[in-house]
């Protein structure tokens, strides 16, 4: 058995009324200055229904974002017009700096990471923190989940002697809490458990 009924976009259960000629000529009449909404109301629709007619007949609203015609008006002055700079962002770039992104390579410089300072070098590569590079230089490629820690506990010693290569795990367990109190400081200043027996202070 055929179907005849008619494909429609309507949800099921939804009935549509056809628009009559007065609401095709209001809505032409007052869609270019007048919100979806308002219409609707007027006639009893959706401003979601009133949009699509209107499109669909070719209107266009002068309310829409797509109809700016631009954020400056003719003869419209910009704020910061003939400002050298913002304020407070003067102290980023001072006399002499060099950013990062512009070293020539083999630059080495110190950058403070989560509060600490380390060593980057430029390489290649791009940039890398300098006791991974010089690890690397001696012993061939870093495995993967694994970190460089320093002997002495100083971050910027990068002297092949003063790194050693962990995993994660122990280095989380380097940095665990010894049970003793009278050990604490003498491994807090070691640079953890395993540096403070290396160095011969526990």
């Amino acid at each position: 058995m055929k179907n005849n009924k008619k494909k429609s976009g309507a949800k099921k259960g939804v009935k549509l009324h056809k628009w009559t000629e007065y609401e095709v000529e209001y809505l032409k009449k007052h869609y270019g200055d007048t919100r979806a909404e308002d219409i609707g109301k007027v006639l009893y629709r959706s401003a979601r229904a009133v949009r699509h007619k209107a499109n669909k007949i070719g209107l266009r609203s002068n309310l829409l974002p797509s109809n700016n015609k631009g954020s400056f008006k003719k003869g419209n002055i910009p704020w910061n017009k003939g400002k050298k700079h913002l304020a407070g962002y003067d102290k980023w770039f001072q006399k002499g700096h060099v950013p990062w992104n512009t070293k020539k390579v083999g630059a080495i410089w110190v950058r403070k990471t989560k509060g600490i300072d380390y060593k980057y070098i430029k390489t290649e590569e791009g940039t890398k923190i300098y006791s991974r590079y010089i690890y690397e230089q001696h012993y061939g490629k870093i495995p993967k989940n694994h970190i460089i820690r320093y002997k002495d506990g100083d971050t910027l010693n990068c002297d092949i002697e003063n790194l050693i290569c962990v995993s994660r795990s122990e280095h989380a367990r380097m940095n665990a809490r010894p049970t003793k109190a009278g050990r604490t400081n003498k491994i807090n200043k070691a640079g953890g458990y395993i540096n403070a027996l290396l160095m011969g202070k526990i």
